[in-house]
């Protein structure tokens, strides 16, 4: 994550602002930590599991909405024309 998001000379830069870059690069750093080992993090443990679970996809829906936001062009291009792969 740290080299797809890196603020600067990242493969896929978010943000307009300096501030913007550094903080979704962040909070994709800390989302792959999050969910990189499991086991290391004790999620399997963890009393409010559901919740913590929701915060992440939430968390990921958000870089991603952000990507397709600012990188749609790109998107398309990979996926085809249409946007989506046909098969």
């Amino acid at each position: 994550m740290t080299l797809v998001f890196r603020p600067n000379g990242g493969v896929l830069p978010l943000g307009n602002t300096e501030g913007e870059r550094e903080g979704l690069a962040s909070t994709g750093s800390g989302l792959a930590a999050a969910i990189r080992n499991v086991d290391t993090h004790r999620i399997p443990n963890r009393a409010d599991l559901k919740r913590y679970s929701v915060g992440v996809l939430e968390t990921a829906s958000l870089i991603l909405a952000q990507v397709k936001f600012e990188h749609n062009s790109l998107i398309r291009e990979v996926a085809g024309e249409g946007g989506r792969r046909r098969r």
